[in-house]
């Protein structure tokens, strides 16, 4: 038996495992405490079998049901958007600070405004745009940081940076 075999059966013994021990758990519980078992043990169907969570959800929820799980994905989407334009606006701007001198903090409402904008702008125009926007989006990360790193090593030198070791002079921004 090869090592896939021997692997997909492991996997399918622990599954079975996992599902004897959630049904002999389950017996005892009452209606509330059963749905939230039976909505949580939905997750391992889903990374197992590729399921997609609000639809392994229904067995819990029922049809209707299934938009609570669906709101939680969606609230934890959108504040995680957020998040990353936040991070995407602090970095432009402190480049923006190294590259012209204007302070960082002035900078910063203006990118994380420039960066709300693309996204609206990215998700008006639809998938298509999403498509060609990401061919070219990773290699011009990997410039961008390219660029960067080149940079570092020019202005302390090569043993400098991998040292990791610079003096808060040094630094190109305060965030330490």
């Amino acid at each position: 038996m090869s090592r896939v075999a021997q692997a997909a059966d492991a996997g399918d013994a622990l599954v079975a495992e996992i599902n004897a021990m959630l049904a002999d758990r389950l017996a005892a519980l009452d209606a509330a405490e059963y749905r939230t078992r039976v909505m949580l043990s939905t997750g391992l169907p889903s990374v197992r079998y590729g399921l997609e969570l609000i639809d392994a959800s229904k067995a819990a929820f029922g049809m209707r049901g299934r938009i609570v799980p669906l709101a939680g994905l969606l609230v934890t989407c959108a504040g995680w958007s957020y998040v990353m334009a936040a991070m995407t606006a602090e970095a432009l701007a402190n480049m923006t600070a190294v590259a012209t001198g204007v302070p960082a903090a002035r900078a910063v409402v203006p990118w994380g405004l420039a960066v709300l904008l693309l996204v609206y702008v990215l998700t008006c125009r639809g998938p298509k745009l999403f498509e060609r926007v990401g061919e070219w989006l990773g290699p011009g990360m990997l410039v961008v940081a390219s660029l960067l790193i080149a940079a570092t090593v020019a202005r302390f030198g090569a043993r400098t940076v991998v040292a990791g070791e610079l003096a808060p002079e040094q630094l190109y921004t305060p965030d330490r």
